[in-house]
């Protein structure tokens, strides 16, 4: 679900677009796509970040292009790419760089390199799919591929598949699903999605609820204690090990939709995270103000709901 782009330097550019108000329409079009939806690839081992930071001290660069990647770098949406493979030639116009995309994208699949039309439009690239114009960024073919909503099998190598590069780039996420429990047979493959975060700095938050009853033991949730909770998410402990990971557990007493919340975006998920092979489940992107506000309502302190339990989960830990 989460994009990816590689940006050629010439989008930041005052005077490329022909004017400085065109420059701006189209870098307002570009932001919310790159702060909500995306992260940028740091081309040639990081290269590309410092390149743009010298960019940024020149007259040409916009002004709305200085903002736009200073929120870039204070969200923490540049990837770190150092295990790609770079081109041969040190890249200083924008068809360089973007053929430095493309070789990039040759080792890891981009969902798009951003460039001017001018560029865009050679005979060596028009044809190429991956290859994005700034103006047509609102085209119906552009919006398409970008992802808002996919319906897919509710299958664990479907849930890694679409999550590797958002666990990879997270620096906090949450899990809110309400039937959440590792003990459960539909349930005891979550594990893996867990497996997929390697940073030991990542925030985890387990948000579930104490109502129903479990499926493989008939038992009412509502009437599990502390101790029997602690109990049912043991399972975890040695992908935590495995990873150096410390997971935060919150169970409240009741909550009904389920979501998976980042630092980078949010997914609305239309049921939750277990495994049953022949059902399809949808995921849609969320909005950056419903994204904050499930944060807001997921808060300890907060009102929205009643909290009755949390305890924390680590490799360190036993329960």
């Amino acid at each position: 679900m989460l994009s990816e782009y590689a940006l050629t330097p010439d989008i930041f550019s005052s005077s490329a677009h022909g004017s400085p108000e065109l420059a701006e329409a189209r870098l307002q079009i570009l932001k919310p796509i790159v702060l909500e939806e995306a992260v940028v690839r740091n081309l040639r081992a990081g290269e590309w970040w410092t390149y743009i930071q010298a960019w940024t001290r020149t007259e040409d660069c916009h002004r709305k292009a200085k903002e736009l990647l200073k929120q870039i770098g204070k969200t923490r949406r540049l990837r770190d790419v150092r295990h790609l493979r770079i081109g041969d030639i040190q890249p200083n116009t924008p068809e360089e760089w973007l053929l430095e995309a493309l070789i990039s994208h040759e080792d890891e699949v981009l969902t798009g390199i951003i460039t001017l039309p001018e560029l865009a439009q050679q005979s060596p690239y028009q044809n190429n799919e991956i290859i994005a114009r700034i103006d047509r960024l609102t085209n119906q073919d552009w919006q398409d591929k970008r992802d808002h909503m996919i319906r897919i099998s509710k299958q664990t190598s479907t849930y890694r598949k679409h999550l590797k590069l958002l666990f990879k780039c997270a620096n906090s996420i949450m899990f809110i699903d309400p039937y959440l429990d590792p003990s459960q047979s539909h349930y005891r493959e979550f594990d893996y999605l867990l497996d997929l975060i390697k940073n030991p700095e990542t925030r985890i938050e387990i948000h579930l609820a104490a109502k129903g009853i479990g499926r493989d033991d008939n038992i009412d949730r509502n009437t599990l204690t502390l101790q029997n909770w602690k109990n049912r998410f043991k399972a975890l402990v040695p992908t935590l090990k495995t990873n150096t990971l410390e997971v935060q557990i919150f169970i409240w007493e009741y909550f009904h939709d389920r979501y998976i919340i980042t630092d980078l975006m949010g997914i609305n998920l239309s049921s939750g995270l277990d495994v049953s092979p022949n059902s399809p489940v949808d995921w849609s992107r969320l909005p950056k103000r419903l994204l904050d506000q499930t944060q807001v309502d997921f808060n300890p302190n907060s009102s929205a709901y009643s909290l009755k339990f949390s305890f924390t989960l680590s490799e360190k830990q036993s329960l």
